[in-house]
């Protein structure tokens, strides 16, 4: 039996606002720049190694709860999986870019009552249906893809 993972979680600042769009059935999607410090190798001369800059995709309520929340600079943590997207540039060469898709954004500045948000989007439960996080607080459906999301605050530490 072999195992099989996709699971992406990432720690940095957002590089520019998030941009949204809907998409031709009307689902949001959200894309964020998240640049992340690598640790162990550094430059000559600096002692800050350059940051990995990843791109990030969020769907339908998560899309639009990003849009609304975050700005660039603002530090969050994703939690996604890896997919790659293809396609022929204008030039007819195949380009390639690897991007994280998110399920979960956890803003980690403190909101005016002293804790931080969390958003989620759906996760799978069995039977390959979708169902919606033990901690969801405000939920809304996405009639185009049939995903729920989630807005959860955690409690304080």
């Amino acid at each position: 039996m072999s195992v099989v993972m996709n699971i992406v979680i990432l720690a940095g600042r957002l590089t520019r606002d998030p941009q949204l769009a809907t998409t031709s059935k009307g689902t949001p999607v959200a894309r964020l720049g998240l640049a992340v410090p690598r640790i162990g190798s550094q430059t000559q001369g600096s002692d800050d190694p350059p940051p990995c800059f990843v791109e990030v995709t969020a769907w339908g309520h998560l899309a639009e709860v990003c849009q609304q929340h975050l700005r660039k600079g603002a530090p969050v943590l994703v939690q996604g999986s890896l997919t790659l997207d293809r396609w022929e540039g204008k030039d007819g060469d195949r380009r390639q870019q690897m991007r994280v898709v998110a399920q979960r954004v956890q803003f980690l500045s403190r909101a005016r009552g002293g804790q931080g948000q969390t958003a989620e989007a759906p996760t799978r439960g069995h039977s390959g249906t979708r169902t919606a996080p033990a901690s969801v607080t405000d939920r809304s459906r996405s009639s185009a893809s049939g995903a729920d999301a989630a807005l959860e605050r955690p409690s304080p530490r």
